[in-house]
C-alpha cells in the first residue's frame, strides 16, 4: 500500500498541476486579445505581458490593485524605512492600474530612506508567465495588499518556496467560500503564510479560505494614510491653490461611472441655485471625455486646459491624476463617489484630513470598517449621508453658504483616529520579521 501511494500521490499532483495550467492558463490566452482591446489594459500591455522590464532581483514584491492600494504600500515603506537601521531593500511594487502605478512613480526616488523602490505594471496572471516572472524576480518575501489573491501568482510562490503575506487584508461577505471552491476545483495553490487583517470578519474569512488559521487582527492601514495627511499639510503650498479663487467651490470626487447619470442631475441642480464653481473629478481617468458629453450644455472645462484662475459659475473637469487631496484641501463642499449605486464606495476619510465634512451615498460596503465602533462618524457629525438627489444638493449647498470650522471637524476627527491607528506600524514590523530575521 504504501509503495502505491508513493507512486500515485506525484502521478495525481502532476495531473492537479497539469489541470490547473490548462483551465486557469486557457482562460488567460482565451482572453488576453480582449484585454488588449480594453482601455485600461492596454494602456502598458507590453509590460503586463513580457516580463522583461521586470528587475532582476529583488527583496520584496509588493502587488496592490490600483491607487488606494498602491497609496497604503508607501505608507507601509515609509515605516518600513525606519526599521532597516542602514541597510537598503529593493522594492519591486506592482499594479493593475495607470492611477497606482503613477501613484508609484510619483513618490521619488528619496520617499523613504534605504528604499529602493521599482514601480511596474502587475504581469497578467498566466500560470507560465508568472512563473517566468518570479523566477526573474525572485523576491524574498511577496506582500499582497487587501484582496490582491491570484492564483498564478500564488502557484508560482508556492513552487519557488517564496513566502506570501497579506497586509490590510479584507474580503467580502461569501468571497472566502466561494472563490476558494472554485480554485481548488481547477487545481490552484491557496498557500498564504500571515494575514494582518483589518477587522474580526476579515480575519475569519481570510482563515476560511486559506483553510487553516493564518489571519489576525492589525487594524487598518487606511486610518494610518489619515493621519499621515493631518501630519502633513504641504500639500495646501501647491500650484492647484491658484487655480481656485476662493474655497466655495463644490466637488465631486471620485465619481464612477455607474453614478454618472444621477451626478449629471446634481450639477444641473447645482446649477440653478448657485453660481459657485463645480469641480468633477472622475475616478478613473479614461471616463472624462463622456464628463464632457454629458456636460456639454454648461460649456466645461478640463483641468488640463487651465492657465487661469476657475472663473464663477464654472464646471470644470478635473483629468490630471494625483491632485485630489490637494481639492480637498481647498474645495468647501464635498462629495465623495462610488456611494449613490452600489459600488462600494471610495474613501471618505481624506476629506476629513482637511477639515472637510464629506457628503456620501448609502452604499458604503467596501469602507463599512470605517464606520464600525462608538463614537462613529455620523455620530460626531462628520460625515453626511444622502438617499438621493435632491438631498444631495441641499448637503452640498449648505457647506457652501454656512461652512463648518475646520480647525474644529480636524479637532474631532483627530480624537476619533488616535484609536484606531497602529496597522502601517504592525505591518512594517511583520515584513522586517521576514527580512532580517
Amino acid at each position: 500500500m504504501k509503495s502505491c501511494c508513493r507512486w500515485v500521490l506525484p502521478g495525481l499532483k502532476a495531473v492537479r498541476v497539469r489541470a490547473f495550467d490548462w483551465i486557469y492558463g486557457g482562460l488567460w490566452r482565451a482572453i488576453t486579445p480582449f484585454l488588449r482591446l480594453n482601455r485600461r489594459f492596454a494602456d502598458g500591455f507590453e509590460q503586463r505581458t513580457d516580463i522583461r522590464d521586470l528587475p532582476h532581483g529583488a527583496d520584496v514584491w509588493i502587488q496592490s490593485a490600483s491607487g488606494g492600494e498602491a497609496y497604503l504600500t508607501l505608507c507601509m515603506l515609509r515605516r518600513l524605512a525606519e526599521k532597516i537601521e542602514g541597510r537598503s531593500i529593493r522594492v519591486l511594487a506592482t499594479t493593475w492600474t495607470r492611477q497606482g502605478l503613477d501613484t508609484l512613480s510619483g513618490a521619488g526616488e528619496a520617499f523613504a530612506p534605504g528604499i529602493e523602490l521599482y514601480p511596474r505594471f502587475f504581469p497578467l496572471d498566466r500560470p507560465d508567465l508568472m512563473r517566468k516572472a518570479v523566477e526573474r524576480v525572485r523576491p524574498r518575501l511577496v506582500v499582497l495588499m487587501e484582496t490582491e489573491i491570484w492564483p498564478g501568482f500564488l502557484d508560482a510562490c508556492h513552487r519557488y518556496g517564496i513566502p506570501v503575506i497579506v497586509l490590510n487584508g479584507r474580503m467580502e461577505q461569501n468571497v472566502s467560500k466561494t472563490v476558494r471552491n472554485v480554485l481548488k476545483w481547477i487545481g490552484a495553490r491557496l498557500e498564504i503564510d500571515r494575514v494582518l487583517a483589518v477587522n474580526l470578519d476579515a480575519v475569519r474569512r481570510y482563515n476560511e479560505f486559506v483553510g487553516r488559521s493564518c489571519a489576525e487582527l492589525a487594524g487598518n492601514m487606511k486610518f494610518d494614510n489619515a493621519a499621515k495627511f493631518l501630519e502633513d499639510s504641504s500639500v495646501l503650498d501647491r500650484p492647484l491653490r491658484a487655480l481656485l479663487p476662493d474655497e466655495d467651490a463644490i466637488l465631486l470626487a471620485s465619481v464612477r461611472s455607474g453614478e454618472e447619470k444621477l451626478l449629471f442631475q446634481t450639477v444641473s441642480e447645482l446649477k440653478q441655485r448657485t453660481d459657485a464653481p463645480i469641480i468633477v473629478a472622475p475616478r478613473h481617468m479614461h471616463r472624462t471625455a463622456a464628463w464632457m458629453r454629458r456636460l456639454r450644455s454648461f460649456y466645461p472645462v478640463l483641468r488640463s486646459d487651465l492657465l487661469t484662475p476657475i472663473a464663477r459659475s464654472s464646471v470644470v473637469i478635473w483629468d490630471t491624476f494625483g491632485e485630489l487631496t490637494a481639492l480637498y484641501a481647498s474645495c468647501r463642499a464635498v462629495f465623495v463617489g462610488g456611494s449613490l449605486v452600489p459600488l462600494g464606495g471610495q474613501n471618505f476619510l481624506e476629506p476629513l484630513s482637511f477639515g472637510r465634512i464629506p457628503c456620501c451615498g448609502p452604499f458604503l460596503d467596501h469602507f463599512a470598517w470605517a464606520l464600525e465602533g462608538t463614537p462613529g462618524l455620523r455620530s460626531m457629525g462628520l460625515l453626511d449621508l444622502t438617499e438621493n438627489v435632491p438631498i444631495l444638493v441641499d448637503h452640498l449647498l449648505q457647506r457652501t453658504i454656512r461652512p463648518e470650522d475646520p480647525a474644529e471637524v480636524l479637532r474631532l476627527f483627530r480624537a476619533w483616529l488616535e484609536s484606531r491607528v497602529g496597522g502601517a506600524e504592525k505591518s512594517a514590523e511583520c515584513v522586517a520579521s521576514y527580512l532580517f530575521k
